[in-house]
């Protein structure tokens, strides 16, 4: 592979940036990759104004150029930087890969990561080239001089510490400047906006959105905004020690006013959408907890970053509580005793007495779950996403009650009531029943016998016959005479004189190969199939263990979370059927039956897959009121099973 790239003459660019403050530098390194590709008389079709057109189209590969911005160093794995190895194995053209330095390279957790990866592009056949040095091919199997190994390691520990050193540097900037009362960056909270300050703490001008400025002595500054914005701000605090937060935000959005973030876009999981533009209640309680209403600032409530965090006592290591399970580092809440807190540099938009009695009011409404993160423990929610109201479609959520839990429609929580009905069901009583289904089903000692003899029948008709074991034997056997034949030619044409002889035995050596490798794939093919019958046999047994497990679940009322992986198994879905009842002056949705499934049977409906978000939701009645003025009224869709949620994304989050 090496000696027929070098015999091509094409270079591929890769740059990885973390974006935002670069693109001047990033089109003088295009500049140097189209220079250098000169040089060494080499195809390239890249330039400056290609590159600078990829970062505003979001594009990550364009001919030769492959391009990750917007991407922090120490991942591994980037969408253009995984294409280098499909390109170069695609395109024997490719020769070349050109690469400013290092960093851009990556900036590793583990420098030894980084030079793997350096080695195996360079085993594809090219070279690599940076700056400041150039590395040869490799051949598969060569030995990486000792000294090439240590530079690369200490350039790769030096571009991964930038990242530690640059997360102290930000700390103590940030933390300088909330000291005097000054922003720490971001975007200014709604009804505040960013000027520009002297060192005299004077208004010099305002800024907009993503604007920088350098100016000795001069930062930036959260002053109050438009007076329409603070109209709504004060509003909102008059209105909240009466009204909740939930009442307030359907006010706002009913009347018509622009939320925080309208018009503006934001990127979930890599996806850029447009946000609802509505108002939703933390929405509500941000903007009534801002201390820059009494004139005060402050930083440092909450830490994030996998590199150093904010303390009091300046950036602190992470620690072992810093983690979640997955290996992703947490935004954690700091102590009150953390935070900073400076005055701002205006007069207070409120009374200080009237807010803390505000913030007092919230506290004692929310004081049961305020910084308390939903809970993923399958033991409180065993049949989550499981349970479905067949009147709407709709999955049914767990809502807390009475110190216990039950099933609720999903279509009537997120539309406040205005659709569907209160259907509902114990939560507790519907796992027992679907424990016992499943007991019923497959447990008795008929129904057991019948389903293990079922799945063993399929495994053995999916395994290979017992003769493959022997065919393996001889094939094994076959293999070593070839080899024992092979090391034999191969040493009498070593010692061979005579041209022509030394030719047939150069053939005959050819021959005994090609027969070899032929031989070891029958090998390996006999290998797999044998594997996957001893697999298949394994995992009959133990999906018949698990099932003897059901019984010892049904006596143990507390085991929920065991519960809830024995469903996720048998992928067991519930469906619901609620009748209307009349109870003295009321009508009343009751349970009246309803199809239990497992594995791949059939559902009764058509389960949504699509918006479920309270504003989706609502815009979707909007729009539908425009052209029927009966859908005005509370609809109540028990028994109209025609009728579907329809899915969405969930408001400003994907």
């Amino acid at each position: 592979m090496i000696d027929e790239r070098s015999r091509r003459k094409r270079a591929i660019f890769y740059h990885r940036d973390s974006g935002g403050k670069h693109d001047q530098s990033l089109a003088e390194y295009v500049g140097w990759a189209v220079t250098r590709a000169r040089d060494l008389k080499l195809e390239f079709d890249g330039n400056p104004k290609r590159i600078a057109a990829m970062v505003k189209n979001g594009e990550s590969v364009v001919g030769d150029l492959f391009l990750d911005y917007c991407v922090q160093g120490h991942l591994m794995s980037r969408t253009a930087f995984d294409q280098l190895p499909v390109r170069i194995k695609g395109d024997p053209t490719v020769s070349h890969l050109l690469i400013a330095n290092r960093e851009r390279f990556a900036r590793p957790d583990y420098p030894h990561e980084a030079v793997q990866r350096e080695i195996e592009l360079r085993q594809l056949g090219i070279s690599i080239v940076y700056m400041d040095q150039v590395l040869e091919p490799l051949k598969r199997g060569q030995r990486i001089a000792l000294s090439e190994q240590v530079m690369g390691i200490v350039d790769f520990d030096r571009t991964g510490r930038f990242r530690e050193e640059l997360a102290k540097k930000m700390i103590l900037a940030q933390t300088s400047l909330a000291k005097q009362g000054f922003s720490a960056g971001g975007r200014a909270p709604y009804g505040f906006r960013r000027w520009l300050m002297n060192s005299a703490g004077q208004p010099v001008q305002q800024l907009r959105d993503g604007e920088v400025v350098r100016l000795a002595g001069h930062h930036v500054s959260w002053m109050p905004g438009p007076d329409e914005e603070l109209a709504v701000i004060l509003r909102i605090l008059q209105l909240l020690p009466t009204m909740p937060a939930t009442r307030i935000a359907k006010m706002l959005n009913a009347e018509g006013v622009p939320a925080p973030d309208k018009g503006r876009t934001r990127k979930d999981h890599g996806l850029v959408h447009e946000v609802s533009g509505l108002w939703h209640p933390p929405t509500i309680l941000n903007i009534a907890r801002n201390s820059l209403l009494v004139a005060e600032t402050s930083y440092g409530q909450r830490s994030m970053g996998d590199q150093r965090r904010h303390s009091a006592n300046g950036p602190r290591e992470l620690e072992s509580e810093d983690w979640r399970i997955d290996g992703q580092a947490k935004v954690v809440r700091n102590p009150e005793s953390s935070i900073i807190r400076s005055e701002a540099k205006f007069e207070p938009l409120v009374e200080p007495d009237k807010h803390e009695h505000l913030l007092s009011i919230l506290d004692q409404r929310g004081k049961s779950q305020r910084g308390k993160p939903r809970s993923k423990d399958p033991a409180r929610n065993p049949l989550g996403c499981r349970i479905f109201d067949m009147a709407c479609s709709s999955v049914m959520y767990r809502a807390p009650y009475q110190g216990s839990f039950r099933y609720v429609c999903g279509l009537y929580q997120q539309t406040n009531g205005d659709q569907c009905s209160h259907n509902h069901v114990d939560g507790i009583t519907a796992t027992r029943f679907a424990l016992a289904a499943v007991q019923q089903q497959i447990c008795s000692p008929v129904a057991k016998q019948k389903l293990e003899d079922r799945l063993r029948k399929r495994a053995a008709a999916e395994a290979t016959a017992p003769t493959e074991m022997h065919s393996l034997h001889a094939k094994e056997v076959e293999l070593k005479e070839i080899e024992k034949n092979l090391k034999r030619a191969v040493r009498n044409a070593a010692l061979e004189d005579d041209e022509s002889r030394f030719r047939l035995l150069s053939g005959v050596v050819g021959e005994l190969q090609q027969e070899g490798e032929a031989c070891q794939k029958e090998i390996a093919a006999l290998q797999k199939k044998l594997k996957s019958r001893s697999k298949t046999e394994d995992e009959v047994t133990l999906l018949m263990s698990t099932l003897g497990t059901i019984n010892q679940l049904a006596n143990d009322s507390t085991n929920l979370g065991g519960m809830a992986e024995l469903f996720n198994k048998l992928n067991l879905r519930m469906f619901l059927r609620f009748v209307p009842v009349q109870k003295k002056k009321r009508i009343e949705n009751k349970l009246a039956g309803g199809v239990l499934t497992m594995g791949a049977a059939p559902l009764p409906i058509d389960t949504y897959s699509g918006p479920t978000s309270r504003s989706a939701l609502k815009l979707q009645r909007l729009s539908s009121a425009e052209t029927d003025s009966a859908r005005d009224a509370e609809p109540n869709c028990s028994g109209l099973e025609e009728k579907s949620l329809g899915n969405g994304n969930r408001g400003d989050r994907i």
